[in-house]
């Protein structure tokens, strides 16, 4: 659940920072963004150096695997100048979606699919 949650807020943020780009014409919102994703790492990597029990420590450190690939595509769309929510760099991930109109809850969508996901699933 928390890596759900925590990729719908990232994909909500990438969205806007994009919009804010093109928009403004420059990358300063997605550059503040991976400063952000960077700081949030770094307090995750001192979580994983404190007292944890075994299963709080893995949750760790899966929600920080996915956080790092987050910061590697904040990297790619800034050194691409991704400046657009449709250019190609961005509609190529995996992205979460909130949901709020539908009866589904989820929407997980890539390039070329979208997954509906009932919310007992998750």
């Amino acid at each position: 659940m928390c890596i759900t949650a925590s990729q719908i807020q990232w994909t909500a943020d990438v969205t806007k920072a994009l919009g804010l780009t093109k928009e403004r014409g420059d990358q300063r919102a997605i550059k503040s963004l991976k400063k952000k994703q960077v700081a949030m790492l770094n307090k995750m990597s001192e979580a994983i150096r404190s007292n944890l029990t075994k299963q709080q420590r893995m949750k760790i450190v899966a929600l920080v695997t996915i956080e790092v690939h987050a910061r590697d595509i904040l990297e790619k769309l800034i050194k691409t100048k991704t400046s657009d929510g449709s250019a190609f760099e961005w509609l190529s991930q995996l992205r979460v979606y909130w949901d709020r109109v539908s009866s589904f809850n989820t929407v997980i969508t890539s390039h070329a699919q979208k997954v509906r996901l009932r919310q007992k699933y998750l």
